[in-house]
């Protein structure tokens, strides 16, 4: 089978690292072609694509209206002639000037994705539960709902569990806090540190974006310099290789289809502390001790993280973080992901 996959931008996110470990788990057994609409790429991701794995880049600026650009990408579908294309961005297909031959999918990657152009689809993914729920409940379009994925072979594994001294603490997404919450970490921080006096704590965050001066002025206001560090942006060998070194990873997102980064901690071995946005406390129910508290709420997060550092004291927590690794197996893989799509392209 051949299927193209098509994106506007392969910058680093979660839907753009789940396509990239998509791509090369379906080119071990498909022709898989990868297009990308627009000049945005991260050389690091475009770098972990296979060899097999054709990648054709139409270089158009966001947001124009170049028709030459327009006229180039039919041609370039009509050449490939592909039997399935996957779509990545829900109003990609508008730019589809002939009707193919091949299936068109969509995959919705988070919650209030426009609807006007679900019609167009031959088919439709969600990538949770919640994300499905959400766009029935806006347009009555139904989906498919595929779990997204993580190769659990290029992440290395927790090995020790004794309650540390420094108790490290990692979060890692965009520095976009609207969205992932960064800052009811950082007030959450605060009370650990100089109200409850546990001072052995430090929080690394792990990613770029337009908050990160806003919450490196909450850092300063909260006197948590010595704390919390910003470690910048990290592609993906260096976080698989690190995760292992903390001892709790928290996801304190204000809104999330899924939650890739909350798999990953699990598949290296961590607890996980997620807020009950809707991608992340439906992946943290499938797990024993799924710790989830209330998003932007800084008392409910600092009350789960406590009882995190009680269980590492009475030494409990090794065993449910080894048992969640192994549900996470049965259920959360990169090839379970793969295998469905394509059951799903031909049924």
């Amino acid at each position: 089978m051949k299927v193209l996959h098509v994106i506007f931008s392969l910058n680093t996110g979660g839907a753009e690292t789940m396509l990239v470990d998509l791509l090369n788990e379906q080119a071990k057994t498909e022709v898989v072609e990868l297009l990308i609409i627009n000049n945005s790429v991260d050389p690091a991701l475009i770098a972990s694509i296979g060899p097999r794995i054709r990648v054709h880049f139409l270089n158009r600026v966001p947001g124009s209206a170049n028709p030459l650009k327009v006229i180039r990408l039919n041609f370039l579908i009509y050449r490939i002639n592909p039997e399935v294309i996957h779509f990545h961005n829900h109003n990609a297909i508008r730019l589809i000037r002939y009707k193919p031959r091949a299936k068109t999918f969509l995959t919705i990657h988070s919650i209030n994705v426009p609807s006007d152009n679900l019609r167009r689809y031959s088919g439709l993914f969600s990538i949770s539960n919640s994300v499905k729920k959400d766009i029935y409940a806006r347009s009555a379009a139904h989906s498919t709902r595929i779990y997204n994925g993580v190769d659990f072979t290029r992440i290395a594994a927790k090995t020790g569990y004794e309650p540390g001294d420094p108790f490290r603490i990692v979060q890692v997404s965009r520095l976009d806090h609207t969205i992932k919450g960064q800052h009811t970490l950082i007030r959450s921080m605060h009370t650990l540190v100089h109200q409850l006096k546990l001072d052995f704590l430090r929080l690394d965050l792990i990613g770029e974006g337009s908050s990160r001066p806003y919450l490196a002025d909450l850092v300063r206001q909260y006197g948590l310099e010595d704390q919390i560090s910003f470690l910048g942006g990290k592609d993906r060998g260096y976080i698989y290789e690190h995760l292992k070194d903390y001892d709790l990873l928290v996801q304190p997102s204000v809104i999330e289809g899924f939650g890739l980064t909350v798999i990953e901690g699990i598949a290296a071995g961590l607890p996980v502390v997620v807020s009950n946005a809707e991608g992340p406390a439906e992946i943290a129910r499938n797990f024993t001790g799924g710790w989830i508290f209330r998003r932007d709420n800084d008392s409910s997060l600092t009350e789960a993280i406590r009882e995190v550092i009680r269980l590492y004291e009475a030494r409990k927590i090794e065993t449910i973080c080894r048992v969640n690794r192994l549900t996470a197996l049965q259920k959360f893989t990169v090839q379970g992901t793969a295998r469905n799509y394509l059951q799903h392209y031909i049924s």
